[in-house]
């Protein structure tokens, strides 16, 4: 990969859990013996930060952030979900959806597609290999929402993303435009790819159909080509080989705020400025993109995943 410079006892299953529907003051739930402690944090909108606590001494080690701003839009469309650990040993996951729609009920989608993905993961059958979990609960999360749109007769969707971080090893999933980044050593490296009818133009241009120019300014080069909520979801991008962790690097999940704002160079500048401290490159993360567009920012969500090691 090039980066880019500048079988024991089984546990009680896992709570629930529910982040579209839940009040804006919501208390900690308390899960059983050994499972996390939930705690829901709303805009009035919907529901946009959530975070996992758990008891330490889990493997992997890892330190998490997040953070979401939004923007200048009149609706919170972002959704993101964190577990630091995982009772299951070694695993720690996150989850990120920007949604679609226009109005609320692109929130909704995004919210119920990251409590579908997180309770997924959470019940995951742990002799399923991951790769193949991950793209069946992508696609299972699509025919969610489809039925969805069609009970309330709306028209909504969402991008998916998703991490899941085994030990050192790293498996993602991605359904659309929001994109996950490495970091490491003081170089960036985006390892998804962008579902957007931009792909479709540039194979078109490699196979002489059209021109580099025609690619470029082609007005639909932003329109989505694969979410959550599609009629058919042709376009399912999962790792099959898991990506080796390293002590330090860092795992971003952004949504489109803050890629269409910020190159991947000035995103690196302040990850690495913060180093340390990712709880407040989290912060500063989405309030740079809003500076560099004011008039016209997108809800912008970052989440960030440090590994450091496997044991504490």
């Amino acid at each position: 990969m090039a980066f880019r410079k500048k079988e024991g006892a089984k546990k009680a299953p896992p709570p629930l859990i529910n982040i579209a529907n839940a009040a804006p003051a919501a208390a900690p739930v308390m899960a059983a013996q050994n499972a996390p402690v939930i705690t829901l944090q709303n805009t009035p909108d919907v529901a946009n930060d959530i975070t996992v606590m758990v008891t330490p001494a889990k493997k992997p080690y890892v330190m998490t952030a997040s953070a979401t701003h939004i923007g200048t839009r009149e609706y919170q469309q972002d959704a993101a979900y964190v577990c630091e650990t995982l009772w299951e040993p070694g695993l720690a996951f996150a989850i990120l959806c920007d949604g679609m729609g226009g109005t609320a009920e692109g929130g909704r989608a995004a919210a119920e597609t990251v409590a579908f993905m997180a309770n997924a993961i959470a019940t995951r059958d742990t002799d399923a290999a991951i790769p193949a979990f991950l793209e069946q609960m992508a696609r299972a999360a699509n025919e969610l929402i489809l039925e969805e749109n069609y009970r309330t007769r709306q028209d909504s969707g969402t991008t998916l993303l998703s991490v899941i971080m085994d030990g050192a090893d790293l498996y993602w999933l991605n359904v659309g435009d929001s994109r996950i980044y490495i970091v490491r050593d003081s170089e960036i490296v985006q390892v998804t790819t962008d579902h957007n009818f931009a792909l479709e133009l540039k194979e078109r241009v490699e196979r002489g159909q059209i021109t580099q120019a025609e690619a470029d300014t082609d007005p639909e080069k932003e329109f989505l080509i694969s979410y959550i909520g599609a009629p058919v979801l042709e376009r399912v991008e999962v790792n099959q080989a898991p990506f080796k962790m390293r002590f330090g690097d860092i795992v971003l999940l952004s949504s489109d705020g803050l890629t269409k704002s910020l190159c991947p160079d000035e995103i690196l500048e302040i990850i690495e400025k913060n180093s340390g401290n990712i709880d407040e490159a989290a912060r500063v993360l989405p309030l740079c993109a809003l500076d560099e567009s004011p008039a016209a920012l997108d809800n912008t969500t970052v989440v960030l995943m440090q590994y450091l090691g496997d044991t504490l």
